[in-house]
């Protein structure tokens, strides 16, 4: 795992091609994000639609900014391995900010 992540959204243009939903599937926890690809880098932007789960929108989100389809941005990541470090980053972004913890498949205590 070699990978940044902020959670700061610069000005970005998409690769209109390039996107991953990526989510939690673990017994009936079902939560999906979409992570865009910014044009020419390797940088990714994961939104995060907190209104389609029935779920308050964190402090640290509300004034991020929020596409109609996909949510609130919720942070940016760097990465190579897009395939793993994406899965990987909404885990542990879910567990600290949705309180799931994905390795025992509950919410956290």
């Amino acid at each position: 795992m070699n990978y940044t992540v902020s959670m700061c959204q610069k000005h970005s243009t998409y690769d209109d091609i390039r996107h991953f939903h990526i989510g939690f599937y673990y017994e009936e926890i079902n939560f999906e994000a979409v992570a865009f690809n910014l044009i020419d880098t390797c940088e990714w932007h994961l939104y995060f639609s907190f209104d389609d789960y029935g779920l308050v929108v964190p402090e640290e989100c509300i004034h991020s900014p929020r596409d109609e389809y996909y949510g609130y941005f919720i942070f940016s990541i760097i990465t190579q391995k897009p395939e793993n470090d994406l899965k990987l980053a909404f885990e542990n972004w879910g567990m600290l900010y949705l309180g799931i913890n994905v390795y025992s498949s509950s919410p956290v205590k």
